[in-house]
């Protein structure tokens, strides 16, 4: 009896175990199922949030490739601007020194056309001279020839024709 008692206690003790140990499997199975529901759950969000964040990110990198785009776009702009700007500062440069030749080239133009004004003034007055003289000259001859006209004699007509001679030669 004591064999059966001991028996007996032991039996429900195995009882009360199997009972906990399937309370507790039970308790651990629905952790599981929790846990299990949970992450995928978990891993549905973090898909969904990957596929969010792939998007995201290809989104960002189309935006930093435009950018790189527009901003070698702008370089090359700046480039050929900066070009057009050395091209333009030569011809500047070139265009200085052009307009410094011809100064110096009308200012020489304009010193001759004054020597050249001057020498034609000085023509002219001695042209006006020679006129002059010559009026005066051919007045003489004139006269010289109505004084011959007047006179008869042939020395005087000789020394007439002399003077009128000599003053024709000045």
């Amino acid at each position: 009896e004591a064999m059966d008692a001991a028996r007996q206690l032991y039996a429900r003790e195995l009882r009360q175990k199997e009972q906990q140990f399937e309370a507790r499997n039970r308790e651990m199975h629905g952790f599981i199922l929790d846990s299990d529901s949970q992450i995928e759950e978990q891993l549905a969000q973090a898909g969904s949030d990957g596929r969010t964040s792939e998007i995201e990110l290809a989104r960002l990198t189309q935006a930093v490739a435009d950018k790189d785009e527009q901003i070698k776009l702008l370089t090359d702009r700046v480039d050929g601007l900066n070009e057009t700007k050395r091209a333009m500062e030569k011809e500047l440069s070139n265009t200085r020194s052009s307009v410094g030749k011809l100064e110096d080239k009308l200012a020489q133009a304009s010193s001759e056309i004054h020597k050249g004004n001057h020498i034609i003034e000085k023509l002219d007055g001695e042209l006006r001279g020679s006129k002059q003289r010559s009026k005066q000259r051919s007045e003489a001859v004139k006269v010289l020839e109505k004084r011959l006209a007047d006179k008869d004699g042939g020395f005087k007509a000789l020394v007439l024709c002399l003077l009128v001679k000599l003053l024709l030669e000045y």
